[in-house]
């Protein structure tokens, strides 16, 4: 809520309330400027409610904790550190870049990857035995082996890789969810 209290917010209010009443005066054109306000004032609300940014300081770019990643309004590109993926990574409005191809193999990770409006691109490793379980609606999920789901549910299994009987590797589990986005994964 601090962006509505900003001078940016208020600054840019006073230009587009100056802009429509010249715009009416000159043009003879109305435009319901505090119907428009208001209507722009919920979406952002929704948005803000949608990826759960009321409970971080900062207003738009990239929001981080021990589990979530959450980009909105902007691009970045995300790296687990010490091959340890966190649970969740999420863009809106935005895209996002995600290299899971040096996570570490020595235990099951479950990951949740989730665009809004945005779009994203996973890279994961040849070697990384991997299911994903994708979920678009109105939207566009490309799997490794060139399938897609644009609408619906999609299951993509890759566990065949070469493995020493020894120590067998663990599974990469991933849900991809995309409401009007695009999410695209990559195995190099």
């Amino acid at each position: 809520m601090d962006f509505v209290f900003s001078k940016l917010f208020w600054g840019a209010i006073i230009i587009v309330l100056g802009l429509s009443i010249i715009i009416g005066s000159v043009f003879k054109i109305n435009i319901p400027f505090f119907r428009i306000l208001f209507s722009l004032f919920l979406i952002y609300l929704g948005v803000r409610m949608l990826v759960g940014s009321f409970k971080s300081s900062n207003q738009f770019g990239s929001y981080k904790d021990a589990k979530e990643t959450t980009d909105v309004f902007t691009s970045n590109s995300h790296k687990p550190e010490f091959g340890i993926p966190k649970k969740e990574y999420s863009v809106v409005f935005g895209s996002q870049a995600l290299d899971l191809r040096n996570i570490e193999q020595e235990n099951d990770h479950s990951i949740e990857v989730s665009s809004v409006f945005g779009s994203q691109t996973v890279l994961l490793s040849k070697e990384t035995p991997v299911r994903i379980k994708a979920n678009a609606v109105f939207g566009n999920i490309q799997l490794p082996d060139g399938t897609g789901v644009s609408f619906g549910e999609n299951t993509y299994v890759k566990s065949d890789v070469s493995q020493d009987s020894a120590t067998p590797q663990k599974m990469l589990f991933i849900e991809a969810n995309a409401v009007f986005s695009q999410i695209n994964f990559i195995r190099k």
